[in-house]
């Protein structure tokens, strides 16, 4: 996490008066707060502000919190933020349901604001990525080749970055720094969460990156720096290339000069 970086709430509550509360305790205690008064747009708000954690109420018109939550964690790029569901319901079966449905934490309202900001604090601190745990999947070539291969026929636009790891013994990367560059590429992508990504690698110090971001080079600056701050044994280099699809009549002609490059 950055340091002194203002945590994002999102608060997905139809009561206006529990979210003016709720508002005014949170920005009192340095947090960032945005809102929204239903399901729906709850659902619209966590793609488009990207949440450190999210309070969500139960008991709303329409769409409740219970297939809110489903939603936020059935989505890739929503999936690992942190859920208090806030309620009235006070049911053991609801509480159950709502841990069960992925929520990390239940309160019951009313309910003691310190309370709540401790509960918010643990539920960030547990959301973290663990230093040994590297979650992000790296694709070998034929799996690459396979998952872009739609990609290609889609029409979207995508990018790639060309990342070479730089290790001063030989050119043999040890498993430690590999783990390293793993962790750096999911803290990395964590914090741009691009629309979409896939990672591979070309050999063992050559490794690529697709994705579809609006900053690029914020994106390489973070890799860059992330990597210094995990690996103190090698260093990145990244070659950008803009727009991959629209330089080659078809995916089986990329990954034809992609190998012949190896």
């Amino acid at each position: 996490m950055v340091k002194d970086k203002k945590f994002k709430v999102l608060i997905i509550d139809d009561e206006e008066d529990i979210i003016g509360l709720l508002t005014l305790h949170l920005k009192m205690k340095q947090y960032q707060v945005v809102a929204a008064i239903d399901g729906s747009k709850g659902l619209e708000a966590a793609d488009i502000e990207n949440p450190d954690i999210i309070l969500l109420d139960v008991m709303m018109p329409g769409m409740d919190g219970f297939e809110v939550c489903k939603h936020l964690k059935e989505k890739p790029s929503t999936t690992e933020i942190p859920i208090i569901f806030l309620t009235a319901r006070n049911q053991s079966d609801d509480r159950v349901k709502g841990l069960m449905s992925g929520a990390d934490d239940y309160m019951v309202k009313p309910f003691d604001f310190d309370e709540l900001e401790l509960r918010i604090r643990r539920s960030l601190k547990n959301s973290r990525p663990k230093s040994n745990a590297v979650e992000i999947n790296i694709l070998d070539l034929d799996s690459m080749r396979e998952k872009l291969s739609p990609w290609f026929s889609s029409g979207n636009s995508f990018d790639l970055f060309f990342i070479e790891l730089v290790f001063d013994e030989n050119r043999l990367i040890p498993n430690e720094v590999l783990k390293d560059f793993g962790l750096t590429l999911m803290l990395s992508l964590r914090e741009v969460k691009p629309k979409f990504y896939l990672a591979g690698k070309l050999s063992n110090h050559f490794f690529c990156l697709f994705v579809q971001t609006q900053d690029l080079e914020s994106l390489a600056r973070l890799l860059i720096d992330n990597f210094k701050k995990n690996s103190q044994q090698a260093y990145l280099k990244i070659k950008i290339r803009p727009n991959i699809p629209h330089s080659y009549k078809s995916s089986e002609e990329f990954f034809d000069k992609l190998t012949k490059s190896l």
